[in-house]
């Protein structure tokens, strides 16, 4: 079977409705027509409304689910809620996806990385958020190299505004300061890459293709150290010659001299000196 579009169903429901059938029919419909396309009952798919698990009311704006049934479909209020429009006229950002979860107090939508989320408000959810400041449409929380979802980094950045364009201008701003990140989870592959009793639940490997590798903070035994993994010609990372940073060229003769160790300590926030690497001898402070 073919499963129906949201406008589909919507055509079908409407045709179906137009033969003025009795609640037993439309409970039949219901079951045999729409549930095998779409879980959500015929007017939360009519409407955009959110039914309430413990009371006969839209979840998002609260009107009253049930005295719809008993009218014409034609008449059935749309959800004007923030829940339900918050994307309408507009389009999903490069790479993002849609993050809204209904214990949230808002809407959001955010990165693939969890490192920058979209905060969609009205009058309502701010009011759920806080009542002792002026309300924005829009929240942008961003941070170059952590995720932000029920964090308070003391380096994230905080976007509030009105201005759709500068929600995405904000977003453009965090990708020039962003890299990206491959994410390995609780795998046994690491036992190998690292020493006994250090493996983290994840190892995040951020890109730094000016210099051809991969490179990621491990606690050694409390200690930040530096591992690195070169870049394929896929752009993945070779975990077959990951292993602890031990060399760079600052060099004049390299393309991008003097600046590794500034750019490594800006990102990851670490503190990293020359006399750290043990290939480096020390030799440059």
């Amino acid at each position: 079977m073919t499963r129906k579009s949201n406008q589909e169903l919507k055509e079908l429901i409407t045709k179906f409705f137009a033969l003025d059938p009795t609640p037993e029919q439309i409970e039949l419909f219901a079951v045999n027509d729409v549930l095998p396309h779409d879980k959500r009952s015929i007017v939360d798919i009519m409407t955009g409304h959110i039914t309430n698990k413990y009371k006969p009311v839209c979840w998002a704006c609260d009107i009253d689910m049930d005295a719809m049934v008993n009218t014409k479909i034609d008449t059935w209020p749309k959800c004007e809620s923030i829940w339900n429009t918050y994307m309408t006229d507009k389009e999903l950002p490069e790479g993002f996806q849609i993050s809204t979860y209904h214990n949230d107090v808002c809407p959001s939508i955010s990165d693939k990385s969890e490192r920058i989320y979209v905060w969609f408000h009205d009058e309502h959810t701010w009011a759920d958020k806080t009542s002792e400041r002026p309300m924005f449409k829009y929240e942008v929380t961003a941070h170059h190299r952590e995720g932000v979802y029920g964090e308070d980094w003391d380096d994230s950045v905080c976007t509030q505004t009105n201005s759709w364009d500068e929600v995405l201008h904000a977003i453009n701003t965090w990708r020039e300061r962003a890299r990206k990140m491959v994410a390995f989870y609780g795998d046994d592959l690491l036992d190998s890459y690292l020493p006994d009793g250090n493996r983290p639940y994840v190892l995040e490997l951020h890109e730094f293709k000016e210099w051809g590798a991969y490179q990621a903070i491990v606690k050694i035994d409390g200690r930040p150290v530096l591992y690195y993994a070169p870049i394929k010609k896929d752009g993945t990372p070779d975990m077959g010659q990951f292993g602890e940073t031990q060399y760079f060229d600052d060099s004049t003769n390299s393309d991008h001299p003097f600046n590794f160790l500034d750019e490594i300590n800006s990102y990851f926030g670490t503190e990293f000196k020359t006399s750290d690497f043990d290939l480096m001898g020390g030799t440059i402070e």
